[in-house]
């Protein structure tokens, strides 16, 4: 400022007389900084010329201002959230990200802490004297990483109580919490170990075993804590109780199985550091079956399913062993029946035991009857024990899923076409040229299975007639869109009344029924004709027989209804010696009458008017009167 005049950039000017007469003030804006400047420029100006700045004959120089510090502020604690987390026995450098103040007017080398109270879990020390304790220290030491808490090994967390200041101010008083993280041991991998049915030793790698530590010494030790049923560990073809870490790492360990009749095993074992333990753990150990089975295997409920070898396949282990594979079940299914043919028979017994070749040959049936109400699938499966010669047993499980008929199945069917029927008939609806027959004998177990793979087709949401990724059911290689429902009743199989399903071949299941229509029409045809025959013969024969002493012996015709007149007229009777008595009759109508009238006895009457007389009594009639025309004869 000159005199009371703010020099601005706007108005920088001032003359050497206003400085002689009011000088120049500087003003600090009461900020920390120590130094300040400002430039100047001088040149000679006479009064009547202009005060602008000329481009020649001129002085530029630098006046510089140098701040004295005032200790007018307290220090100010920077960190947030005075805690911090130390493991069991570690040590903590504490670090200006942990502990930080600042002081504008003093240096880090001036902020003095004093501990008041120390931690109860362990001490403060300096990085080149660890082992003694302090009580002071500065703000510089924590920026330059000298100060450590040493924690005494204890588990319970605990806090110190310190003071800070820059001596000049109040200081600040604080507590700092410590909290203990206990060292352990974490189990990263735990998997149970298998073993190829049919082999003896596999290798115990840390994909199935693996444990870290957090902490200092990173060396673990297992110990094996119940010794092994059914086989020993080997190092180097060496028995071993202990392994480390490093042995799971390089691959050296392995199991050797003894026990040939055993499918499962288990190593029972405990991890242990040089600061702390883990007990209680346990491997699991398997034997893996040699059998292929499916992964994704739908079937309808309530349709019996074929178990083929593209669901459940031993045939690998069939060849190691040169035998049979049996299958023992040991948990059946819990929303269906699994039954089994028996061998040239058509028999079915609740499958308990079944081989390989029992698969091969169709015998296997899966019977879903579950209930499906509220949800659209249901997940079930049965465990067996797969068993082969000279090898262990595998424990095995076939999962599979139950969906529902899909609903254009139902549509297929004709209204009156039943889709379940009781005993062990089934209903078949075979689509032919959109036509469906109906056929109550057995089903074979192709037709069963062509309507399982059909509907789980239909059921992924896919044309069922419409060629997929891999092979679609077929009988004898041809496609048949066939459907087979079976009911409740019929799928209820007890090992004291076996239930018998029949064989048969696609052709005479449409033949057979087809034969039988035909063969019930012309038996129907025939019985009817019969039936016609012997009413004509009954109205044959005459209403009244004519009287035996009555002259002349002219026969009588028993008078016939007309086809063309629902109605009839009632003639009164005309007693004569010479003529037989009279017959009740109706003529029908004839072109030339107006209305039906009733030929007089003894007259001559229209041929058309007697369809059905005798011609044997026509013939009497024309010898008696030959003058008759063709088309009359006597009444």
């Amino acid at each position: 400022m000159v005199g009371e005049r703010n020099i601005t950039k706007g108005k920088p000017n001032f003359s050497q007389s206003l400085i002689n007469k009011f000088g120049i003030m500087y003003l600090h804006d009461d900020s920390e900084s120590l130094a300040d400047s400002f430039t100047f420029a001088v040149w000679p100006n006479e009064k009547s010329k202009s005060v602008n700045k000329p481009e020649i004959d001129f002085i530029e120089e630098m006046f510089n201002i140098t701040v004295t510090p005032v200790n007018d502020q307290a220090p100010e604690l920077k960190t947030k959230g005075l805690r911090r987390k130390v493991l069991q026995g570690s040590r903590l450098v504490v670090g200006s990200e942990i502990l930080k103040v600042e002081d504008l007017d003093n240096p880090p080398d001036e902020i003095r802490y004093t501990i008041i109270r120390n931690p109860n879990n362990g001490f403060l020390a300096m990085a080149y004297h660890p082992d003694t304790p302090v009580h002071q220290f500065t703000q510089a030491d924590i920026d330059n990483s000298q100060v450590l808490f040493i924690q005494d090994g204890s588990p319970s967390s605990g806090v110190f109580y310190f003071s800070v200041t820059d001596g000049e101010h109040r200081p600040l008083y604080k507590l700092f919490h410590l909290d203990v993280i206990p060292i352990s041991i974490t189990l990263v991998n735990l998997t149970d170990l298998l073993v190829p049915q049919g082999q003896t030793t596999v290798p115990i790698t840390n994909a199935h075993l693996s444990a870290v530590t957090n902490g200092r010494n990173p060396q673990i030790i297992y110990w094996i804590t119940q010794p092994l049923q059914h086989g020993h560990l080997l190092i180097e073809n060496q028995v071993v109780t202990s392994f480390g870490q490093e042995d799971l790492d390089s691959g050296r360990l392995s199991y050797h199985m003894t026990n040939l009749t055993a499918s499962e095993d288990q190593l029972q074992f405990s991890l242990f550091t040089p600061e702390s333990n883990l007990t209680g753990q346990t491997l699991g150990i398997r034997v893996q079956p040699s059998l292929w089975v499916t992964s994704n295997l739908k079937i309808v409920n309530r349709v019996a399913h074929q178990l083929r070898r593209k669901d459940l396949d031993a045939t690998e282990l069939a060849n190691m062993t040169n035998s049979d594979p049996r299958f023992e079940v040991t948990e059946p299914p819990v929303h269906g029946r699994l039954v089994r043919r028996l061998a040239h028979s058509t028999m079915m017994e609740d499958a308990a035991l079944f081989t390989q070749r029992d698969i091969d040959q169709g015998l296997l049936v899966l019977d879903p009857h579950a209930n499906l109400s509220g949800t659209d699938m249901l997940n079930d499966s049965f465990t067996f024990l797969l068993r082969a010669d000279h090898v262990q047993p595998a424990i095995g499980y076939l999962p599979f899923t139950i969906v529902p008929p899909a609903p254009w199945l139902l549509q297929t069917l004709a209204p009156d076409v039943p889709l379940l029927v009781t005993g062990d008939n089934l209903v078949t609806s075979v689509l032919l040229q959109k036509k469906p027959v109906v056929s109550s004998g057995p089903v074979p177990l192709t037709q069963m299975e062509t309507l399982g793979k059909l509907t789980q087709t239909r059921w992924h949401g896919a044309d069922p007639w419409v060629r997929h990724s891999g092979k679609e059911p077929s009988l004898d290689d041809k496609v048949f869109p066939t459907r087979v429902i079976w009911p409740p009743a019929a799928t209820k199989i007890g090992p004291a009344a076996p239930t018998r399903l029949r064989e048969s071949s696609y052709p005479l299941l449409v033949i057979i029924p087809l034969a039988a229509v035909f063969l019930l029409l012309i038996v129907t045809v025939v019985a009817l004709c019969v039936w016609l025959l012997g009413q004509r013969e009954e109205k044959a024969k005459p209403l009244i027989k004519p009287q035996a002493s009555l002259e002349p012996p002219i026969p009588s015709c028993r008078p016939e209804r007309s086809r063309t007149v629902p109605t009839v007229t009632v003639t009164p009777l005309i007693k004569s010696s010479s003529s037989p008595p009279a017959g009740l009759f109706r003529a029908p109508p004839c072109e030339h009458m107006a209305s039906p009238v009733a030929e007089p006895i003894g007259r001559c009457a229209p041929w058309e008017t007697w369809m059905n007389l005798d011609p044997d009594m026509i013939k009497l009639c024309r010898q008696t009167n030959p003058t008759l025309k063709h088309n009359q004869y006597w009444v």
